[in-house]
């Protein structure tokens, strides 16, 4: 049997992503590392993961949450060197 960290581990984000992905799409975090491992397949999905990413950082800096602002301008940077997606044509 898997448990939720080998769903974690498995989906091709980091925890940190993940969570911020499962938050932005109201689901649980196992729904959110299946619909990850997914979306990862294609161009189009690893644009979709990184667009919820920055829909977290709109968020935080329209809250002024300078902290968390900071914090997912690390994520969004690591999972564009970790997932690199080509330009739109």
């Amino acid at each position: 049997m898997l448990s939720i960290v080998d769903c974690v581990g498995m989906c091709g984000l980091t925890e940190e992503e993940l969570q911020v992905f499962a938050e932005r799409r109201h689901v649980p975090l196992i729904v959110a590392a299946e619909f990850a491992a997914e979306l990862l397949k294609t161009p189009d999905g690893t644009w979709q993961l990184r667009s919820c990413l920055l829909e977290a950082l709109d968020v935080s800096v329209a809250r002024g949450d300078h902290a968390r602002e900071q914090h997912l301008r690390g994520l969004v940077g690591g999972f564009t060197r970790s997932h690199p997606v080509p330009p739109v044509a």
